[in-house]
């Protein structure tokens, strides 16, 4: 059986912390597993590059905080796909990802993008 690590910098679906979320992971494959089992996205092999995207996407995800005020709930999923189709594209060796990723990612996208509003709003609510 491969050696499987669950962990999360988050405490709740909306407590999105992504320094900590980037320590956990780190701290995670100092243990050399083969996977990492991170919230709802199952299983992330642990090879390098695979980490190096998965971490992308989280400081990607952080960096929306800044202009979540400005953006439309449409705008913000545009954002959080592009984070994960750049991703994916990288995994695919810089090819375009195919043009039925939007649609296959489209309720995973919602809900990342939902979650995100919500943590960036109680982030300002705490200042």
């Amino acid at each position: 059986m491969p050696a499987t690590t669950a962990a999360s910098g988050m405490k709740k679906a909306a407590a999105f912390l992504p320094a900590a979320m980037e320590t956990s992971i780190r701290k995670m494959m100092d243990l050399v597993p083969d996977y990492l089992y991170i919230t709802h996205y199952g299983p992330v092999v642990a090879a390098p590059g695979a980490v190096a995207r998965l971490l992308h996407q989280v400081r990607g995800f952080g960096a929306l905080l800044p202009v979540l005020p400005e953006l439309s709930h449409d705008q913000l999923a545009a954002r959080v796909f592009s984070i994960i189709s750049e991703a994916y594209a990288d995994y695919l060796g810089g090819e375009p990802p195919p043009a039925k990723l939007a649609e296959l990612l489209a309720e995973d996208v919602d809900l990342n993008a939902q979650g995100i509003a919500v943590w960036g709003k109680r982030m300002q609510k705490s200042g």
